[in-house]
């Protein structure tokens, strides 16, 4: 089980590494935490163990992973210290100075160093045993290690539970609450290393096989939980984000038609397909100027559309069962078909055209309302009403939509 922990956990951290690369680059709050990830993803990759191999394969570089991987550690807990502190989730919580904080970072690590190189590292598969006591230099080493990294855990823990004390309901707060529980599993997992390391083992711990299990698995954990309630604030960013984009690519099936018997309307060079596959940029501006130009286009082609038109619809969508939204949307969506078709075939327009179509609900937004229209702009429903505009007679008893060709000429897919 530690094993599939140990790879998600990697995967994440460089998922989240990757993810907020561009933000770190514009904000400079944010950077505290990227590199943080960032030195945490390479303190977990070097123990991989094909990383591992590739680094110990030289003569006098025997567990070198491990001071790698310790000292990328203490680097990531500083700039995670750093990044609390710039947040302000411990306001009012009195902590070490960033200066000090440094220089005890700094004089950890220089011993840590000093002790690794002290260590008899040859002829030993295990030079530094993680259960019982075996060589002074090895066994003070881990000892530094895991008592600053229990200390640091408990500092990040108790900034982050006043941070959820003090933050209303929501993503923020809940995203405090999944932190700090990563932050009390990573004590929870030094105090465990502890105690191996002074040859006691719990009774429910049979072997040292199980006790590797059990610390791999809270170590892990620990560092899941960490990246997801860091990354949960901004999830909702995300999924507006993949909103914005998901509601792009459906409007081009309306805007298509629209601006192509209203060209005009068209703000610069058309974008095309893959202008917006690729745009994940920007895309709330995109998102406006798509709206921007449907909403022009319709109002220039409200002159193609009959006066009469908008109320005969209304009747015939009523007939064929719709109501309240679906039944507006499809009423503007048939009369913009209507205009689209005049248009493209020169008709001469009406001599009283219409003022007026159905607008969004009061609680809708345009991009939501568009869609909607867009759905009903492509759905069976058009050649429906175009039937029973045809055969009023029939409109108590319309065929199926299917059964028989629009009069409209064939209809748009996406």
């Amino acid at each position: 089980m530690s094993r599939h922990l140990g790879a998600a956990a990697v995967a994440l951290v460089w998922v989240i590494v990757l993810w907020r690369a561009p933000a770190a680059v514009k904000v400079p709050r944010s950077r505290a935490l990227w590199a943080g990830f960032c030195t945490l993803a390479a303190a977990l990759t070097v123990r991989l163990p094909p990383v591992q191999r590739t680094v110990e394969s030289l003569p006098g570089t025997e567990s070198l992973t491990l001071l790698i991987m310790h000292l990328l550690g203490l680097a990531a807990i500083g700039f995670l210290l750093r990044w609390i502190r710039l947040m302000g989730f411990g306001e009012g919580i009195r902590t070490l100075p960033p200066r000090l904080d440094i220089l005890l970072t700094a004089a950890v690590a220089t011993t840590m160093t000093a002790l690794f190189l002290l260590a008899d590292r040859t002829g030993r598969p295990t030079p530094f045993p993680l259960h019982t006591p075996h060589d002074g230099p090895a066994t003070a080493y881990l000892w530094l290690w895991f008592a600053y990294l229990g200390a640091a855990m408990i500092r990040a823990a108790v900034l982050f539970c006043s941070g959820y004390q003090r933050t209303t309901k929501g993503l923020l707060r809940t995203g405090l609450a999944i932190t700090a529980a990563g932050f009390l599993l990573g004590v929870l997992y030094a105090l465990l290393r502890l105690v191996f390391l002074t040859g006691y083992r719990p009774g429910a711990l049979a072997s040292d096989t199980a006790s590797e299990e059990a610390a791999h698995t809270l170590q892990f954990t620990s560092v899941l939980l960490i990246g997801l309630g860091t990354s949960l604030p901004v999830g909702k960013l995300l999924l507006r984000r993949l909103e914005q984009y998901r509601r792009l690519h459906q409007l081009r099936s309306l805007w298509s038609p629209l601006v192509e018997a209203a060209p005009h309307v068209v703000l610069g060079t058309p974008p095309s397909r893959l202008d917006d596959l690729l745009s994940v940029r920007n895309l709330e501006l995109r998102l406006h100027r798509r709206v921007i130009e449907i909403r022009d286009a319709a109002l220039a082609l409200r002159t193609r559309i009959p006066h009469t038109l908008p109320a005969r619809a209304q009747t015939a969508a009523a007939s064929h069962g719709l109501s309240g939204p679906e039944q507006d949307a499809a009423v503007h969506a048939f009369c913009l078909r209507h205009a689209v078709r005049a248009s493209l075939s020169s008709q001469p327009p009406p001599q009283t055209p219409t003022t007026c179509l159905p607008d969004a609900p009061g609680s809708t937004t345009e991009s939501a309302w568009l869609t909607r229209i867009r759905t009903a702009y492509h759905s069976p429903t058009m050649g429906t009403i175009d039937r029973l505009l045809a055969h009023p007679s029939t409109s108590s008893c319309p065929a199926p939509a299917s059964s028989t060709p629009s009069p409209t000429g064939p209809q748009e897919t996406e």
